[in-house]
């Protein structure tokens, strides 16, 4: 097997210095695994419409941040390094800039760990188990830090300054911190063996995609997904590891999801990748033509087939403009991936006046019956079901009636309290209508 020969770092190696985001206050800074930002002279990143030198482009932006080492000559002015979200990919870009010596000595293992955070893929079980940890490390419910957190203004800063000088011996011998990944990596076991022994891999090559058939009582406790995310089912690394299809349609019993892997989003270099469509319209049409419903006197729910926030892949490039930073004038802002800087500033300086947080990481279609729950309704469309909207509460302890019109009229809509529906109840909502 011949080895991998790769150029010499650069002569120099200043190791730049990690600065939280919310606190550049504009100074000269490079951004990894982000977009750029006031006072950005160099923007490693493999999100769509960053300006990354072409010659430095790479599938994950660790990969881009250990090439730069081996030039180290465009970051004129800058003794800084930041990113505006915490996740596996970010983490190892950070280190690589942040101490060169140290990441470059374990510079295989540690790209893995990024990829095993991104792409849900892996090599190395050391640094599928080090994702995990650094997943655990986000997620406030599970975090060794998650009373730190709640108390902390910038909880992404936070994150990096405790895991930075942790990361490699997490990668390396991720044994002391068995209690964080001892879980996910026995139901990462249980779904390789259950996909190896009983789900079937249908593959179209020409649609990018792959068919799979997962049996009713398959593994479904599911794994982690970039920093403090969570994804059920079999463990996504399970799948993505046997398959390099980019859209999977996973079918289980009667439950059926339409899932776009992370790589159609960000800007892939090592091949080529079919891009997203909406499936917003593909899941309407769908729930209009739904009747399998199961047995019993339930109707079949308005919005039993439901897209999770779509986002389509990006056509054409942004320009940067004169200030360094990306147009994003040709597709929605970059999605959240696990905590991110908060407030007003940081939303002003990432560029999403809103403040609303998409998930570009998982686009996916897909319909349930009998969960129970209340149904997320498909953007622009009615409530799930309105018998469930009519249970919903006003207030502690008063329950909602319709109330009594005139004889022989129809009942009038009760009036609704805006605060107790759900944030993302769609503005053509009629139950909204009060």
């Amino acid at each position: 097997m011949t080895a991998t020969t790769r150029p010499e770092p650069a002569a120099t190696l200043v190791p730049l210095r990690f600065v939280p985001f919310d606190a550049l206050a504009g100074r000269a800074n490079v951004i990894v695994d982000g977009s750029a930002t006031d006072g950005t002279v160099l923007c490693l990143s493999h999100w769509p419409g960053t300006p990354t030198p072409p010659e430095l482009a790479a599938d994950l932006s660790a990969q881009m941040a250990f090439r730069y080492l081996r030039h180290f000559d465009r970051h004129d002015g800058a003794a800084v390094v930041s990113n505006n979200h915490f996740d596996q990919d970010g983490l190892v870009s950070v280190l690589a800039l942040s101490d060169p010596a140290l990441a470059l000595a374990h510079e295989d293992l540690l790209t893995d760990v990024a990829a095993a955070g991104d792409f849900g893929t892996y090599r190395l079980r050391d640094a599928a188990r080090a994702s995990m940890v650094i997943s655990a490390y986000a997620d406030p419910a599970r975090s060794p830090l998650g009373e730190q957190m709640a108390r902390a203004d910038d909880p992404t800063g936070l994150l990096y300054e405790e895991l930075l000088p942790r990361l490699v011996d997490v990668a390396v011998d991720p044994a002391p911190f068995e209690a964080l990944w001892a879980d996910e990596d026995a139901v990462l076991t249980a779904s390789e063996r259950c996909v190896a022994d009983e789900v079937a891999i249908d593959e179209v090559p020409e649609l990018d995609l792959a068919v799979i058939d997962v049996p009713e009582g398959a593994p479904a406790a599911g794994g982690h997904r970039f920093g403090g995310r969570w994804s059920a089912g079999l463990h996504p690394m399970a799948l993505n590891n046997v398959t390099e299809r980019t859209a999977l349609l996973i079918r289980r019993g009667r439950h059926h999801e339409l899932v776009y892997r992370y790589e159609t989003w960000v800007q892939m270099r090592s091949r080529p990748v079919r891009p997203r469509v909406d499936l917003a319209p593909l899941a309407a049409h769908l729930g209009e033509i739904e009747t399998g419903a199961p047995p019993g006197p339930r109707p079949v729910p308005a919005g039993c087939w439901r897209a999770w926030r779509p986002m389509v892949t990006p056509r054409a490039p942004s320009t940067p403009t004169a200030s360094g930073r990306s147009s994003r004038t040709t597709w929605p802002p970059p999605p959240s991936r696990g905590t991110r800087s908060s407030g007003p500033e940081a939303r002003r300086r990432r560029g999403d006046g809103s403040g609303s947080r998409f998930d570009g990481h998982r686009s996916r279609i897909g319909s349930q019956f009998g969960c129970g729950s209340w149904v997320r309704p498909v953007r622009g469309g009615r409530c799930a079901t309105a018998r469930r909207c009519r249970r919903r509460r006003t207030a502690p302890g008063r329950a909602r009636r319709w109330r009594r019109g005139p004889a022989g009229s129809r009942p009038r809509r009760p009036r609704h309290r805006p605060s107790r529906w759900p944030a993302r109840q769609p503005a053509g909502c009629r139950c909204r209508r009060r």
